[in-house]
């Protein structure tokens, strides 16, 4: 898990979020029920892009899927109770059930991304993500060699057709 570019989309979605409810709620003037329809649905969009962003250079799966939606929570309820709450709510809004939905939401979309992202890697992306890992962790006594490589196409031999 790459935890800094983890907390970076976080803020990236948390700002793309804080534009659009500025612009459906004061550009279109929308409330209600028709306000958190296009909402939720305008979420979908934005957790996708975001993990997109994180996860086209991470290996993927459901672990870190979830992990990742849990930094989404937590960045965007850092930023709101420091900036969206004290300039623009001025009341504590945590308790709004409205609220949890669009956690939820972001969560269950992160770990279904983790999984598909996962299963879309081509196998060569997947070899060297390995060799990364690998490489990047301290030597075992008890392996002693590890030999990775992709199977190489033979070269033809050129014969003389009689």
């Amino acid at each position: 898990m790459k935890w800094l570019r983890a907390i970076l989309t976080g803020i990236l979605l948390w700002v793309l979020i804080f534009f659009e409810v500025s612009i459906l709620m004061f550009g279109f003037n929308l409330s209600g029920s028709l306000y958190y329809a296009i909402h939720y649905l305008l979420i979908v969009f934005l957790v996708l892009l975001c993990s997109y962003i994180y996860f086209k250079r991470s290996f993927g799966g459901v672990r870190e899927g979830f992990l990742l939606g849990l930094i989404f929570i937590v960045t965007g309820s850092i930023l709101d109770l420091i900036i969206t709450i004290p300039l623009f709510v001025k009341t504590l809004a945590f308790f709004n059930i409205y609220l949890f939905v669009g956690y939820l939401e972001a969560l269950v979309l992160t770990i279904l991304f983790g999984l598909i992202f996962r299963k879309r890697q081509m196998p060569s992306q997947n070899l060297e993500m390995l060799k990364r890992q690998i490489s990047s962790q301290p030597f075992s006594p008890k392996v002693s060699k590890v030999v990775l490589s992709v199977p190489r196409k033979r070269a033809r031999s050129k014969k003389k057709k009689r």
